[in-house]
């Protein structure tokens, strides 16, 4: 599988200070749809998904309500956050 730009610069860089839109699967629109709903920062959706113990059925049913995201972005999203909690947490 190869990695977009986007999502490998979101695994090499701190999620601190990063705005929505720099989360892979997350473009302006649903940015847009994710602040309308108090979401405004990428920590607080990584903060979401931790939330939800990092299971996918949740989290994606959640990504959905407040960004509009079709699955693909879904998934882009939730597998971005995966692979960065897998590299940087225990």
């Amino acid at each position: 599988m190869s990695l977009s730009k986007k999502y490998r610069q979101f695994l090499a860089e701190s999620i601190q200070g990063k705005r929505l839109e720099e989360l892979p699967g997350i473009g302006p629109v649903a940015a847009k749809n994710m602040k309308v709903c108090n979401m405004s920062k990428a920590e607080q959706v990584l903060g979401m998904f931790l939330d939800f113990d990092r299971k996918e059925a949740p989290f994606l049913d959640w990504i959905s309500s407040v960004s509009g995201l079709k699955l693909k972005g879904q998934k882009e999203c939730y597998n971005a956050l995966k692979t960065f909690c897998d590299q940087r947490l225990l």
